[in-house]
């Protein structure tokens, strides 16, 4: 069996078994559930003719492909009903031959159970079918690694080795760079395009990667949350089939259900990131996890069960706790999500460079000799292509992130079909055309100070225009405003 769950070469989910009562589960898998969901069935089904069909005094045996059921009613009287046992995968059976001795005359007459058989199918496939085709953790681990690559375009000193966030990084070397080559020079137009431009572009390039971060940990709270789901789906599903087999062999039957999908909720964060050491500036821009700090788990419960329904109600009961901690992660997470961005929008100047143009009317041609043409060439060379080259790497990088389709799910689990994707995609396009936005301001002001350098060493009309032109480019963007209202 084919599986990206498990190592191939583990012992095969079924065998067949010299105990009929005891099903062999080994290493199981989310992988194996449709098989598993056949042991269900097929336990299920032995359960319901042990409890309905046979009960007590009447004699009932299990084999390999066939219940028996005989009633002794005294005076040498009494009926034996063998009935077909389904298959390994739970379908077939019911079919029923039934001899009668009475008085010393013998009648033999054939019956027919699928109906009752195919109720208890039908039962457990209520139950589980909502669980087949959960999120798969790597299809997400695929999207966060996208996320953390631009990350590690955006953070100051980071990249990305073997799925975390380590140290690297370009924009903010190119940034202290040019800073260097300003602090040489002097005027008022190599300060104003210091203290404004680069100085604040350090600064929000930094806090629009931090925003990346918590952004891109909700795929990592997701992954968190379906990978134990998972898990829990299967440690059901075998526990259920344990719990039928006893009660088929009139044994109580235990089922218990032990979460960590809430825990793993919360660890989103770390799943994404990676070590904490990584030091990214998190500290700095208002932006929490606070709504997940409170998200707990159940306890261990327990449900136990003499009967088909006692069964059949244990199931049901599991599930329903996993549902309710995935719906309640999942809300925790959407909130998370709607809070930081509220917080962004809070504080947008931490995000938003705000460009203004530098007029004609404010340039001291006096500064020329104040400039040194090298220093200005190494910023409008490559230091500035590095930067705008790598912001322009984010943003397109980033419009093709999607959470909807890594985490669509049947829409009665969790959240619903998509869970928290709307909130994460109104944050992406936030992230986005901040982003955008920051690479067209970027531009425009090295542009804008281009052209003061140029007014300022030419002192000519032609310059002077150039560089007046400016303020309508720059109050002009192209870039749709980030701020907008996303429905």
């Amino acid at each position: 069996m084919a599986s990206d769950d498990k190592n191939d070469g583990k012992v095969p989910l079924r065998k067949l078994f010299d105990d009929p009562y005891v099903f062999d589960l080994p290493d199981a898998t989310y992988d194996d559930l449709p098989e598993l969901i056949g042991n269900l069935k097929r336990a299920a089904i032995d359960a319901y003719v042990r409890d309905k069909l046979a009960p007590s005094p009447a004699l009932f045996t299990l084999a390999e492909d066939h219940y028996l059921i005989t009633v002794n009613s005294g005076a040498g009287g009494g009926s034996s009903t063998r009935i077909t046992r389904p298959n390994s995968d739970g379908e077939g059976g019911g079919e029923a031959t039934t001899i009668t001795t009475n008085f010393g005359q013998t009648q033999c007459h054939d019956g027919d159970f699928t109906s009752e058989f195919d109720s208890v199918r039908e039962e457990i496939k209520k139950i589980l079918e909502l669980w087949i085709g959960l999120p798969n953790p790597k299809r997400i681990e695929y999207e966060m690694n996208e996320c953390r690559q631009i990350v590690s375009t955006l953070a100051d000193r980071s990249s990305i080795t073997g799925g975390k966030i380590v140290p690297s990084g370009d924009i903010q070397t190119k940034v202290q760079s040019i800073h260097g080559e300003l602090v040489e020079m002097g005027g008022v137009t190599v300060e104003t395009f210091k203290s404004i431009v680069i100085e604040n572009l350090g600064k929000i390039v930094n806090n629009l990667s931090t925003a990346t971060v918590f952004w891109g940990s909700a795929l990592g709270s997701e992954q968190g949350i379906f990978a134990k789901a998972r898990e829990s789906v299967v440690s059901t599903v075998t526990q259920g089939v344990t719990l039928f087999n006893k009660v088929a062999n009139s044994q109580s039957g235990k089922l218990d259900t032990a979460l960590k999908i809430a825990k793993y909720a919360m660890e989103g964060f770390k799943l994404f990131v990676g070590n904490p050491a990584t030091k990214l500036a998190l500290d700095s821009t208002g932006l929490s996890l606070e709504i997940l700090d409170g998200l707990k788990d159940e306890g261990k419960t327990s449900s136990k069960a003499n009967t088909y329904e006692e069964g059949i109600n244990a199931l049901t009961t599991s599930f329903n706790i996993i549902n309710n901690t995935i719906r309640k992660s999942e809300n925790s997470i959407n909130n998370n999500l709607v809070a930081n961005m509220s917080n962004m929008h809070s504080q947008k100047d931490s995000y938003d460079l705000a460009l203004k143009a530098t007029k004609s009317s404010e340039v001291q041609t006096k500064d020329k000799l104040r400039l040194d043409q090298s220093r200005i060439d190494n910023i409008l060379g490559l230091s500035k292509s590095k930067i705008i080259e790598d912001l322009d790497k984010a943003w397109k990088k980033m419009e093709n992130i999607d959470m909807t389709y890594c985490i669509d799910r049947d829409k009665r689990v969790g959240m619903g079909k998509g869970g928290p994707s709307v909130a994460f995609h109104h944050f992406k396009w936030l992230l986005h055309d901040l982003i955008r936005r920051l690479s067209e301001e970027t531009e425009n002001s090295f542009k804008n100070f281009e052209l003061a350098v140029e007014y300022i060493k030419n002192e000519d009309m032609k310059s002077q225009s150039d560089l007046d032109a400016m303020e309508n480019i720059i109050n002009n963007p192209k870039v749709p405003d980030p701020w907008q209202k996303r429905d």
